[in-house]
């Protein structure tokens, strides 16, 4: 049998890919709320940085729940983005700074997402347009590269 929170994350992945990014999140913050499961709340995030939605109210409901010396490259990473979508640049670069040093000083594709929203957050739009360039094709769904390429037609 599934844990859980490992049903509610394939049941927010469901509605996602239905285009329902709204209902997937509060999937995953009843879930986050109930289970206390830092992946959750990581997805959750990483799934609202897909909307239009105002992510300061999310933020602020998680912030809590992660302890950033035992987070995941991964978790930092979404956190890094989620920080650069609400201006706390100096937060995200910090964040981007650990994240390269978890992964032995190495820059991998998806880095150039949170750097391109760093960029685009200051409005060095030209950096950030060339950042997002660099975040390579993916597979999966919600990718680095997909969320790259939204900012990318976002630009003016």
């Amino acid at each position: 049998e599934l844990p859980s929170s490992m049903v509610a994350q394939f049941e927010a992945d469901i509605l996602a890919h239905q285009g329902k990014r709204i209902e997937a999140i509060q999937t995953l913050k009843d879930a986050a709320l109930l289970y206390g499961d830092e992946e959750l709340w990581n997805s959750l995030l990483w799934t609202a940085l897909f909307t239009d939605q105002p992510i300061e109210e999310l933020w602020n409901e998680s912030k809590d729940r992660f302890d950033p010396n035992n987070s995941s490259a991964a978790t930092l990473h979404t956190l890094a983005c989620v920080k650069a979508q609400m201006g706390a640049i100096s937060d995200a670069i910090s964040d981007v700074r650990v994240v390269i040093q978890l992964q032995g000083g190495v820059i991998k594709s998806s880095d150039w997402l949170a750097i391109g929203m760093i960029a685009e957050r200051c409005g060095f739009l030209d950096s950030a347009r060339k950042a997002y360039e660099r975040v390579q094709v993916q597979k999966e769904f919600q990718s680095a590269y997909e969320l790259a390429q939204l900012r990318l037609k976002s630009l003016p």
